[in-house]
């Protein structure tokens, strides 16, 4: 494998001390056909879940059976570790790989695991965080780039564990079309250590026998199920989190009260004779070398300080950006191909070239820069956006057609008496209305509560509706919990990310629960009802966010709708402050009682 000969410092001590767990098992048969891309509607959330795919070819038309065939049971071998002590370990010019002449064409590498292997891209293949200055790309993303003849299927699913991971349709997906052949590297422990949800928490200090440990869900759910196949586990151990203390002891290094998630999955490779690629220790090692100041441009950052200087300070300590995620997948294809015992390593390019700042490090083209600060409180002292209650606030703003903060434009966001909320915008005329919930834009009332990003929290409201008195059309209110906030300001630009617990209408339906993650569309949930609410009709909305997990509700007309977003992104303009409230637009004015805010503690992050 040529690489570049002026390898980098940081890479060289990023490596040094890396334990590789190599083991001749890796071995396996290739045979079957190569599936196509398949775009999968994931029936455990509302979000559309994409398999993004890539087959590279070979011009060498070699024969398609695999050197030292292996149809049947596997032989064990004992388990090596292999200590990367050599600086110049990933420069092999003068030693490359014996390759067989009749490498297989039809094998595939499947990639699972949480957000850290996610690609964030939508079913089209373009990027999912438009508002990200440098964009989330997880490992695995890039493997494409190091490898040949072989077809890879990236299915990381953002927020899962892999507990929780067996509930997708990208895991039946894998359970149907594996075959004898095929790889499957499996990439948690992040999600894992969430004690705080029991949906997807595993312990990393209990043994494999123990049906709640990390070691039985990725033994029982993943690496049972290749072997079944005839084909290949292997096992990755989480990256860490960027620490800007360099101090990977901890919960930075996957360290918890419940285990080293990291050294569980070491342990369970020897255990099985399973390959294991220790991306922890690798990434401490870069990490600590280069230190956090460099470290930062491996990850996605959330907004620039303009439109071609990133604010570092907006950092994703937990998410890689492209450049990160080419890196390591250059790290991973390099363990490969060193190692003898394992097969796959044949489908790594003999010339591959050491990923860069200066080249691979690129600004999200669909970024748009967009000042902001956070909103000074109270937001205004006009008299429709007064509250009572310490902690509440009241605005309006966006596409309001009109100054938000002049009585003659209909807007409320107002605590009328202790406890008792007018949110909305209309006037008592049959048609009066103004502002919208659209697709390009937004003009709402909202009162709300400015939120640390730190907090679990859930807020629960009862609703009813006073005035309804739009078109038919982009009218709506609920509750909301929200990436930024604004001053009260007529300005079609101001919008930000947010999910609702909420009811609005469109020209053709009326819509429950809905969200918006970049500047041109709303993401709507799927439920529809039949007609929007009247004039006196009740809702009650609930909004819980636990980590990276926000669960909204909507009951209306004895019927309950339950939505969940999972590591949505809520830091795109504020990285410091959540903002959650109730909100009204466009000739409807709702009044909400029984409002029940508690903080319910604090979030164990991505």
């Amino acid at each position: 494998m040529k690489v570049k000969e002026e390898m980098k410092i940081k890479y060289l001590l990023g490596v040094l001390g890396i334990s590789v767990f190599a083991l001749a098992s890796c071995d396996n048969t290739a045979s079957g056909e190569t599936t196509l891309s398949t775009t999968i509607s994931n029936t455990s959330t509302t979000q559309e879940v994409t398999t993004n795919q890539t087959t590279t070819e070979n011009t060498n038309n070699n024969n398609d059976v695999p050197e030292n065939n292996n149809t049947g049971t596997q032989e064990t071998t004992s388990q090596t570790t292999t200590e990367n002590t050599n600086n110049n370990q990933n420069d092999n010019s003068d030693n490359k790989r014996n390759k067989p002449t009749d490498l297989s064409k039809t094998s595939t590498l499947y990639i699972v695991g949480d957000s850290t292997v996610d690609e964030f891209l939508n079913a089209d293949g373009s990027v999912k965080d438009s508002t990200y200055f440098y964009e989330r790309c997880g490992w695995g993303g890039h493997i494409k780039d190091f490898t040949e003849n072989i077809t890879i299927k990236n299915f990381g699913a953002s927020g899962r564990s892999s507990k929780d991971y067996v509930t997708t349709d990208y895991y039946n997906t894998i359970k149907s079309q594996l075959k004898e052949g095929d790889y499957l590297m499996i990439g948690f422990g992040h999600n894992d250590e969430k004690s705080d949800d029991a949906a997807r928490f595993t312990d990393a200090s209990k043994p494999i026998t123990d049906n709640t440990s990390f070691k039985y869900s990725l033994y029982e759910n993943y690496i049972k199920l290749a072997e079944s196949k005839n084909a290949t586990p292997i096992l990755c151990t989480p990256i860490v989190r960027l620490s800007p203390t360099n101090d990977y002891t901890g919960s930075t290094a996957h360290i918890t009260s419940t285990g080293d998630y990291r050294k569980a999955i070491v342990e369970l490779g020897e255990e099985k004779n399973v390959k294991v690629i220790d991306l922890t220790t690798y990434t401490k090692n870069l990490y600590s070398s280069i230190g956090y100041d460099e470290a930062v441009y491996y990850h996605a950052i959330t907004a620039g300080k303009s439109q071609t200087e990133p604010n570092v300070s907006t950092v994703d300590k937990t998410h890689i950006n492209n450049f990160g995620s080419k890196s390591f997948d250059y790290f991973i294809a390099t363990e490969l191909y060193n190692d003898s015992n394992c097969y796959l390593g044949n489908y790594i390019k003999d010339e591959i070239e050491e990923p860069t700042k200066e080249k691979d490090l690129k600004i999200n083209t669909k970024y748009t820069y967009v000042e902001y600060s956070a909103p000074t409180l109270p937001c205004s002292t006009a008299s429709q956006f007064s509250t009572i209650t310490s902690g509440w606030y009241g605005t309006a703003f966006g596409d309001t057609g009109g100054d938000p903060a002049s009585a003659v434009n209909g807007y409320i966001a107002k605590e009328t008496s202790a406890g008792v909320f007018q949110v909305g915008q209309s006037k008592d005329a049959a048609t009066y209305y103004k502002g919208k919930i659209g697709d390009k834009a937004e003009g709402l009332s909202f009162c709300f509560r400015q939120i640390s990003v730190n907090d679990d929290f859930t807020l629960s409201v009862d609703a009813k509706v006073l005035k309804v008195n739009g078109d038919g059309t982009q009218d709506g209110f609920g509750i909301m919990l929200r990436d930024a906030c604004f001053a009260p300001k007529q300005d079609s630009s101001l919008m930000s990310n947010y999910v609702a617990a909420g009811i609005y209408r469109t020209s053709n339906a009326t819509n429950v629960n809905f969200s918006r993650s970049n500047l041109t569309s709303i993401t709507k949930s799927g439920n529809t009802l039949t007609s929007y609410p009247s004039v006196n009709d009740t809702v009650k909305f609930t909004l819980t966010r636990t980590g990276q997990k926000v669960v909204v509700t909507t009951t209306y007309g004895g019927t309950t709708y339950t939505t969940e977003y999972l590591d949505f992104d809520f830091v795109a303009m504020d990285s410091q402050y959540f903002y959650l409230g109730m909100f009204g637009a466009r000739g409807t004015v709702v009044e909400f009682t029984n409002v029940s805010y508690e903080k319910t503690g604090t979030s164990q992050g991505a």
